[in-house]
Formats: C-alpha cells, sequence, structure tokens
C-alpha cells in the first residue's frame, strides 16, 4: 500500500506539468503570425519575397514590418507537425525536397508532403521533419538573408519567437 501514495503523486505532478505547459504549446499554432529571428535582437522576420514569380518564392529574414508578407499560418496536424502557409495560400517548402545543410526555403503550392511539414518547439526551434533539420539564418542577421535549413546545432539563427 505504501507504493500507491507515490504513485499518485508522481501522477498528479505529471497531469501538472503538462496542464501548465499547454498553454505555451498552443501558441506555436495559429493564423496570422508573426515568425521573428530571434538573432540580432529580434528585429528581423520570416518573409515572403514580393520580387520573385509565384512558385518558388523565395523566403529570407527582413526587418520586421508585420505586414501581409510577413504573417503565417501553422495549421494543427497530426504528432503536431505543420505546414505553415504564407503569402497566397503558398507553404513553406523546402527546394527540390533536398535534404542537404544549406538548402533554401521557398513558397510553393501546398501538397503538404513530406517536405512541408514542420514542428514549432517550444525551444524556439522550428525543424522541418523530413531532414530533422532546422530552419535557419546565417551568423549575421539582416535584410534579405536566406533562409535554409541546417543540422540544429543551437545557433542563434536558429530561435524564433512565433505571435500575434
Amino acid at each position: 500500500m505504501s507504493k500507491f501514495p507515490r504513485l499518485f503523486s508522481a501522477v498528479i505532478a505529471l497531469i501538472a506539468v503538462l496542464f501548465t505547459s499547454l498553454p505555451a504549446l498552443a501558441e506555436l499554432h495559429g493564423t496570422y503570425l508573426v515568425v521573428q529571428n530571434r538573432a540580432a535582437g529580434g528585429h528581423f522576420c520570416l518573409d515572403a519575397s514580393l520580387d520573385d514569380d509565384i512558385e518558388g518564392r523565395a523566403v529570407y529574414i527582413y526587418a520586421c514590418h508585420g505586414r501581409y508578407n510577413q504573417r503565417w499560418t501553422f495549421t494543427d496536424g497530426i504528432d503536431n507537425a505543420s505546414a505553415v502557409v504564407g503569402l497566397e495560400g503558398r507553404c513553406l517548402d523546402i527546394r527540390g525536397r533536398q535534404i542537404r545543410d544549406n538548402t533554401p526555403v521557398q513558397l510553393y503550392r501546398c501538397h503538404y508532403g513530406a517536405n512541408q511539414q514542420f514542428r514549432a518547439l517550444p525551444s524556439g526551434q522550428i525543424r522541418e521533419l523530413q531532414s530533422g533539420k532546422c530552419l535557419t539564418v546565417g551568423n549575421n542577421p539582416g535584410d534579405r538573408r536566406p533562409v535554409y535549413i541546417d543540422d540544429c546545432d543551437g545557433s542563434p539563427g536558429q530561435f524564433w519567437s512565433i505571435h500575434h
């Protein structure tokens, strides 16, 4: 009988941890969100180029202004996977379905394939599920710096804040 109180206490503690974590996890999904890179003081946001063709539109960071080309929707999917939908209803996509380091992301017609599935982690990293790599910006953030996938090594350019 002495094991029951310890087991009961452990279960209650686990439930408390899960419920206190839910608001933080829920904030990682939603509509019309700004995705701000934490490097360089967080002054740069995920931005869809207005210069390119519709298919394969470049995605980079740019000074945060919060207009429509810096607004993103994180869908709710299986296992906390998300399609990240941006400008003109196009999805964040790994160019050429590659899994190599330094492969750029782009906007492309949504097909919800493996190269369009991401997971926003409570740590602030956004992981592409097919490769397990993180959305990354280089060491010197600035306007029009490309966003690409790279090994998740904890570098400053791999951390993002997602908010309204």
